[in-house]
């Protein structure tokens, strides 16, 4: 009997109460972040039942297959803008479901073969790049309130830094294989290699450095790389990965110059 009432005065409750007490605390806050996300999602709602309803999703279809003439990277650019300005004034996910809901048949009416995904994902990056790029750049100028440094310098530095960000949808509709559809290992793992090359180049070429500074020269010839590597093929990734290949080399070169 005493060795029971050990044992019970050892038993605590105090872990138990503390979890439930954490997981209240957490179904609170997940709460009351639902109720934005829902809110954000109803007014999305709303757009896109007046584009559904009034027929403005075909006339915006017809439209943006005339702007860009049936080109299917003219229709891009035009979808990256307007993603871009959109992401201003609504936040990511209504910038998603009304930019999917107008822009995504578009699309897909100048290119069949392209995977319903890929245009989502397209849609989606730069809907969560517009919180990046000027003038409106949230993300930038709520990390600059923290640090307390120049919005507007801060959001500058945001849009360079996310430059090469800019490649990776395009490609998800040049080269479906980095979504791993109907690829093969070396392909998907090819393409991996190739893009992740053209990022890094686009971005030393916004930042102006690589392994020292950059030459203006040097910064066209790795931006004219990186687009090169955008579009997958033989001729256009072995230009892209021979202009690196140059630049880098240069830059070695320099670098044992100032040593020497």
């Amino acid at each position: 009997e005493n060795e029971f009432k050990e044992t019970k005065k050892e038993i605590s409750w105090k872990p138990f109460l503390s979890f439930i007490v954490n997981m209240g605390d957490a179904m609170y806050k997940a709460a009351r972040m639902m109720a934005g996300i829902g809110a954000t999602c109803a007014c999305a709602g709303i757009v896109v039942g007046v584009v559904t309803l009034t027929g403005a999703g075909l006339n915006m279809t017809n439209i943006v297959v005339d702007l860009s003439g049936g080109n299917i990277f003219f229709g891009l650019l035009i979808t990256m803008v307007a993603c871009l300005i959109l992401g201003m004034g609504v936040p990511t996910t209504a910038n998603y479901v009304i930019m999917a809901t107008i822009m995504a048949p578009a699309l897909k009416a100048m290119n069949p073969d392209v995977p319903i995904i890929a245009i989502h994902l397209f849609v989606f990056y730069f809907g969560i790049l517009a919180d990046g790029t000027p003038p409106v750049c949230v993300a930038a100028y709520a990390a600059a309130g923290v640090a307390g440094a120049d919005p507007l310098k801060t959001g500058i530095n945001a849009f360079k830094l996310d430059m090469r960000t800019f490649l990776l949808p395009f490609m998800f509709i040049t080269a479906p294989a980095m979504l791993l559809i109907n690829t093969t290992f070396i392909e998907a793992a090819w393409i991996f290699v190739s893009a992740s090359i053209g990022m890094y180049a686009l971005a030393a070429s916004m930042q102006g450095f690589l392994l020292t500074d950059l030459k203006w020269y040097e910064r066209v010839v790795l931006f004219a790389s990186a687009v090169s590597l955008v579009k997958p093929g033989l001729i256009t990734d072995g230009l892209g990965l021979l202009g690196c290949a140059i630049i880098y080399f240069l830059q070695k070169r320099q670098i044992k110059g100032a040593v020497l």
